[in-house]
C-alpha cells in the first residue's frame, strides 16, 4: 500500500514538472522520466536573431544646372555662322596671270576706283595685269575681274595680244599658295558702258577686260574662262 502511494506521487510530481518545462520552453518537447530515475536538467534553446539585411540605395548622377548649360543667343548663332562662311570661301588674291597661248606672264597687282571730275572710274594699271579688289579671288565662286592696257606711251601695252586669244585657250592664276587653270569659253566685244561683265556669278569665272581696236580705244574685248 505504502508503495503504492510512493508511485502516485511520483506521476504527479513528473506531470507537474513536464507542464513546468512545456511552459520555459514554448515548444512541445516531451520527456519521458521513468520512475526512480532523476530528470536531466533541459538545456535552454536560444532563439536566433535575424538581422534584416541593408537596402542598397543607388545614388544619382549629378544633373547640370541650368545656370551650368551653355545657352547662345540666336544674334550669336548668326554671326558664327557668318564667321564659318567666310572662313570656307576665303581665298587668297592672284599675283601672277599666265596665259601660253600668248606667252603672257605677269604680275597681278590689285585695283579700286577713283573719282575724276565727278565721275567714277575704275583704275588700271601700268604695265601689269590689274585685278579689281572688290571680285572674287582665285579659287572662289564669282567672277574674277581683272584688265590691262593694250597699248600706251606711258603705261605699256600687256595684254597687246590679248585679241589673239581664243575659246579653249589655257589661263593660270598664281596666288601666294596655290595655282588655279581657267579655260576660255567666250571672246566678245562691247561698249565701255556694258558694266554687266563685271557682275558676279555663281561659278568661277574669270573676265579679262581691255580697250580695242588698238590706238582708238572705243570698245572693251571681253575674254571669259572658268575654272577646270
Amino acid at each position: 500500500m505504502k508503495g503504492r502511494l510512493i508511485t502516485a506521487l511520483l506521476g504527479v510530481l513528473t506531470a507537474v514538472i513536464l507542464f513546468a518545462a512545456y511552459q520555459m520552453l514554448g515548444s512541445p518537447r516531451v520527456v519521458i522520466v521513468r520512475a526512480g530515475e532523476a530528470m536531466a536538467t533541459p538545456m535552454p534553446v536560444s532563439q536566433a536573431t535575424i538581422t534584416p539585411t541593408a537596402t542598397l540605395t543607388p545614388t544619382p548622377f549629378p544633373t547640370p544646372s541650368q545656370s551650368e548649360t551653355p545657352i547662345i543667343s540666336e544674334e550669336e548663332l548668326i554671326s558664327a555662322t557668318k564667321k564659318l562662311e567666310q572662313m570656307q570661301n576665303f581665298a587668297l588674291p592672284a599675283i601672277r596671270i599666265v596665259i601660253p597661248k600668248i606667252s603672257l606672264d605677269s604680275k597681278v597687282v590689285e585695283l579700286g576706283t577713283k573719282v575724276q571730275e565727278g565721275i567714277l572710274i575704275w583704275e588700271t594699271a601700268p604695265y601689269e595685269v590689274g585685278h579689281y579688289m572688290d571680285t572674287a579671288n582665285p579659287g572662289q565662286t564669282g567672277n574674277i575681274v581683272m584688265s590691262g592696257h593694250i597699248s600706251t606711251t606711258r603705261a605699256g601695252s600687256v595684254f597687246k595680244r590679248l585679241p589673239e586669244v581664243q575659246v579653249g585657250d589655257a589661263i593660270i592664276l598664281f596666288t601666294e599658295e596655290d595655282e588655279f587653270l581657267y579655260q576660255v569659253v567666250e571672246t566678245k566685244v562691247v561698249l565701255p558702258t556694258e558694266t554687266s561683265v563685271m557682275a558676279q556669278t555663281n561659278d568661277r569665272t574669270l573676265t579679262l577686260i581691255t580697250c580695242v581696236p588698238d590706238g582708238v580705244y572705243t570698245h572693251r574685248l571681253i575674254v571669259v574662262a572658268k575654272q577646270v
